[in-house]
């Protein structure tokens, strides 16, 4: 099936809310979609993820923030008991898969702020993801052929080198690691719309394998680059979109 503009907006805003699931609590949405809402979302990306969605939404609606901000440090800080970057799963070379990362934030204007996220946190690729898929949404709605073409192929191996290679793995193991009916909610939201999505863009078959010595992420001297966070930060489809860049 050949993706419209809407399939591509109501992914990428779907792949922004399990982001925003994850994000520390302080910093998340003050109001969440609802059931209807959600029910237009997914219908419009061709996912059938309603469900998975409304659960991990009611679960923050209903937690206590005390807690759940005690949960979210020592699962994601401190100790990092479940890391959220690509390099504490992925045993490759962890410079360059930073590297590939930092070249596609930069080929795209996709900025990561030096008091954000790390390159390979997983926000920071769902939001990124979030932000190509936008991208091609908007040419498509101009007719702009060409540069739909660039942002679909980015986004194609983005997906398949970097998210579909540990995104699964990731949720196992926050599965694994906690008891928090929000984070056990959130885990098995991700891990549905990431198969779905998967098999809606063709990906290659992933295995959820999560390393026994998962590493916990340390400072690196590998950065970006960057001064500022993306133009695009948090913004849904349906705003103004950034054009793409010229071929390079």
């Amino acid at each position: 099936m050949v993706p419209t503009p809407l399939n591509l907006a109501a992914q990428a805003d779907l792949l922004l809310l399990c982001a925003d699931l994850l994000r520390p609590p302080a910093q998340t949405l003050a109001d969440w979609p609802t059931t209807h809402e959600l029910a237009s979302l997914a219908s419009a990306a061709g996912l059938d993820v309603v469900q998975r969605l409304d659960a991990a939404i009611a679960t923050r609606a209903t937690a206590e923030i005390q807690s759940l901000c005690d949960e979210h440090t020592r699962l994601f800080e401190a100790a990092q008991v479940c890391p959220l970057n690509q390099t504490a799963y992925i045993r490759r070379d962890k410079g360059a898969i930073l590297g590939d990362l930092c070249g596609f934030y930069r080929a795209f204007g996709f900025g990561v702020a030096p008091t954000g996220e790390k390159a390979d946190h997983l926000v920071t690729e769902l939001e990124f993801l979030a932000m190509l898929l936008s991208m091609q949404a908007a040419a498509l709605q101009d007719g702009n052929a060409e540069q739909a073409e660039i942002a679909n192929d980015a986004a194609r191996r983005f997906m398949e080198i970097h998210l579909n290679d540990w995104v699964l793995s990731a949720c196992v193991r926050l599965e694994q690691t906690t008891a928090s009916e929000h984070y056990l909610a959130a885990a098995a939201c991700l891990g549905e719309l990431w198969q779905q999505l998967a098999a809606c863009w063709a990906l290659p078959p992933a295995d959820a394998v999560v390393p026994d010595d998962a590493e916990q992420v340390t400072e690196t001297e590998f950065e970006c680059g960057s001064d500022a966070p993306p133009d695009f930060g948090g913004q849904r489809p349906g705003l103004p979109l950034p054009m793409l860049p010229p071929p390079l």
